[in-house]
């Protein structure tokens, strides 16, 4: 019988590039006339922003800046005076790959952040920050998926992968200005925490529409040098286009703030009361699509020597987690002396582990959290504490061969005073997570017949008695046999592919 075979080929999603950079981050600045000279730094902050990716060829250029807040005394020391400034920064990525089609997402943290005053109205800055890059793509890989005629036996695999039918992002802006109600006129903005979270989507042939909502957390120094914060919320409703997408696929959705800048601006009595915010955000849709992988493992011949060639195949099923909403509360004692008032908390959160156990992903790391008060003499004071978290989000799967990416974001923080002149801090982290199983081996790519060398059989013999232990797998022993495992299953009653107890077999003899 003439040999015939077939192959099929897959598009399977392909991680390009997964690494972290460093970036350092220098500038120098001159205090515009209107601010007073520069006698004490009380805190100097720095956070970084990534604002557009591009793609060219086989490079990924990130264009940021670091956004850097300086706050500082005069010489009376009574009042505290705050200067802002943005330092760009360009982070050019050789990927060794192409990828004009690949979606790529970014996770940007600040390392640390340095000023000195060089003269009463110079700061010199240097900070370095850390950027994760993840480029995902899609690879074709064929393999052999079925064999017939001179009487070959195949091994065949069977799994369910998902496979990323399309993808699309989507940079958008949010704008508000909003009347504020504080006790005192507003001097400046100390800072602002953004939490974009979409808490739906629906699906229409080529458009994913989001809805959510972006929640803000803004704190004000007063001009009484007292510190006062406030919550609001923007509706988001966006639409980002993806071609060949539909509602029975799986979807994975993220959102983040990439850019927050808020600013006071008057009323139309002339009071600096408006709080004036302009976020740029950015939504990540993928698109997966379940597929039934077919591969051949391994494969013999019954009636003729043959060889074949092997290649390394790697296929991967997603889950995309719910998301797992979890509270951070701890008291801690800060540095200096004790305070009579605290007004705020700010928060940033560091993931150090994830790790995938049986059934459970537990995932840890802190908030550097940057605590504001007031001791009894009415001096504001900053005080920097890492509170340690560990969460545990259940997963499918038994850990072996799964990965998780897995992103924990502050949705909200809250501060008061403790009994020891301490602080009682909350954080409310959300963490959102895609769970990878992956199938990794060597797969049948091709086979060689040799019709000049058959095999020797006797064919005096249609039986072979054979003692098998428990466990033993049917293929291998059809293999040593040189016979089918149809046959070894049929004559000998089995249900599986492997030997339930020791007993003994018969082994029938087939040529064709």
């Amino acid at each position: 019988m003439e040999l015939k075979k077939a192959t099929r080929s897959y598009q399977l999603s392909q991680v390009i590039l997964d690494k972290t950079f460093e970036q350092t981050v220098e500038s120098e600045f001159i205090l515009p006339d209107y601010l007073a000279e520069i006698v004490r730094i009380v805190k100097c902050m720095g956070t970084p922003h990534i604002v557009s990716k591009q793609r060219a060829d086989q490079k990924i250029i990130l264009d940021g800046y670091v956004h850097f807040h300086l706050l500082y005394t005069s010489e009376d020391g009574a009042k505290l005076y705050s200067f802002e400034q943005s330092i760009p920064f360009t982070k050019q990525i050789d990927a060794k790959v192409a990828v004009e089609d690949a979606l790529v997402e970014t996770a940007v943290k600040g390392e640390y952040i340095n000023c000195r005053a060089t003269n009463p109205r110079a700061i010199s800055v240097r900070s370095s920050v850390s950027i994760r890059v993840k480029a995902v793509g899609k690879a074709e890989q064929t393999v052999l998926s079925d064999v017939s005629g001179m009487g070959v036996q195949m091994k065949k695999e069977r799994f369910s992968a998902t496979v990323p039918a399309a993808s699309g992002q989507k940079a958008f802006s949010l704008e508000d200005e909003t009347d504020l109600a504080l006790s005192s006129p507003p001097e400046a903005v100390l800072g602002v925490d953004s939490y974009l979270s979409i808490d739906d989507y629906k699906v229409i042939t080529g458009k994913v529409i989001l809805k959510g909502e972006c929640r803000n957390h803004v704190s004000y120094l007063l001009q009484n040098n007292q510190v006062e914060s406030a919550d609001y919320t923007i509706p988001v409703s966006q639409i980002v286009d993806i071609e060949n997408c539909s509602a029975d696929m799986a979807f994975s959705v993220r959102a983040a703030v990439l850019d927050c800048k808020a600013e006071l601006k008057q009323n139309i009595e002339g009071e600096n009361t408006v709080l004036s915010t302009q976020m740029v955000c950015e939504a990540s849709v993928v698109c997966y699509r379940q597929e039934e992988i077919e591969t051949i493992r391994d494969l013999f011949s019954t009636t003729f020597e043959s060889e074949y060639k092997t290649r390394p195949f790697t296929a991967s099923s997603v889950s995309i987690l719910p998301k797992q909403a979890f509270t951070v509360t701890r008291q801690v004692k800060l540095d200096g002396p004790a305070l009579t008032t605290v007004y705020d908390v700010w928060g940033e959160v560091n993931l150090l582990t994830q790790k995938m156990e049986e059934g459970v992903l537990v995932a840890a790391g802190n908030v550097k959290a940057t605590v504001i008060g007031a001791d009894g003499e009415g001096t504001l004071h900053f005080s920097e504490k890492n509170v340690d978290f560990e969460t545990r989000i259940p997963a499918p799967g038994d850990g072996q061969n799964q990965t998780a990416d897995l992103t924990v974001k502050l949705a909200g923080s809250s501060a008061s005073l403790a009994p020891d002149g301490g602080a009682e801090l909350r954080f409310d982290l959300e963490g959102e997570a895609v769970l990878t199983s992956t199938f990794t081996g060597n797969v049948v790519e091709d086979l060689s017949v040799d019709e000049e060398s058959p095999k020797e059989t006797d064919k005096n013999i249609a039986l072979t008695i054979y003692y098998c232990d428990r466990g033993e797998d049917v293929w291998q022993i059809a293999k040593r046999y040189n016979t089918s495992v149809e046959g070894i299953v049929q004559e000998n009653s089995l249900e599986g592919d492997t030997v339930p107890e020791k007993r003994t077999l018969l082994i029938p003899i087939v040529s064709e």
